[in-house]
């Protein structure tokens, strides 16, 4: 069954009450990836307490994520380390539409996920550089585009509490036309948004026997296209992505 047809007997939500409810600009973020009979009975579990996004009718949006780094990759090379002061620069894409903005994900104090952003994507490298000063008191040098992430998403919101749900499936990852790679077409990442330590999503995984897994979008994606993934993102890669020429 497809992710949409999971979706399909879930209350909807419109967006401004998304907005509303669950912004989460500061937030516990968690990531599981599931196969399509593990998302069938995680979604089945959250009929009563969850709602689905929806916009002019549809459930699943697409999206497209440029991320930006150093020519060192310096971004990259800070998460790999897991240092605590590390961020990522990007535009987000919400392809449906065609509306882009530039954001700016930080790290903050007790493992805490922060997000800025601004509609102004030109400004990516500026915003950075300014963000970056403000949070860190650090300098950020010249950025460059280094890769595309393509993917659909479903997102559920908490009726009761602040608390988001995104479903990502049909995932790939893009260097140029001669490098692509992506996540196995059976699966699906599941990431929980919550500004409580564990929100009711982690703990209906917790009862069907997943856990979270440590990793990234955009280091799994550099790691796949170049050729160099981190050691203990190894396992996590070969059973749930691949690569192509």
């Amino acid at each position: 069954m497809t992710p949409e047809a999971l979706v399909a007997e879930l209350a909807a939500v419109d967006l401004s009450e998304v907005q509303a409810r669950a912004a989460l600009e500061r937030r516990y973020d968690r990531k599981y990836i599931l196969d399509r009979n593990a998302l069938a009975g995680f979604v089945a579990a959250l009929t009563e307490t969850h709602a689905v996004l929806e916009i002019d009718g549809n459930r699943s949006f697409r999206y497209v994520t440029e991320y930006f780094d150093s020519s060192e990759l310096a971004c990259y090379r800070a998460h790999v380390q897991h240092r605590r002061r590390r961020f990522k620069a990007r535009i987000r894409e919400y392809a449906d539409s065609g509306y882009r903005r530039a954001e700016v994900k930080l790290k903050g104090r007790r493992g805490l996920t922060v997000k800025y952003w601004t509609d102004q994507e030109a400004s990516v490298e500026t915003f950075a550089r300014q963000t970056v000063a403000r949070e860190y008191r650090q300098e950020v040098g010249a950025l460059m585009r280094t890769m595309r992430v393509c993917f659909r998403r479903i997102t559920l919101v908490s009726r009761e509490d602040a608390e988001r749900i995104t479903i990502d499936y049909d995932l790939r990852f893009e260097w140029d036309p001669r490098r692509q790679a992506g996540l196995e077409p059976e699966y699906a990442i599941v990431e929980t948004k919550s500004t409580a330590r564990f929100g009711r999503g982690d703990l209906v995984l917790r009862e069907l026997g997943l856990h979270p897994l440590r990793f990234s979008k955009y280091v799994t994606g550099v790691g796949l296209l170049s050729n160099h993934v981190p050691n203990e993102l190894r396992p996590v890669v070969r059973r749930h992505f691949h690569s192509a020429a």
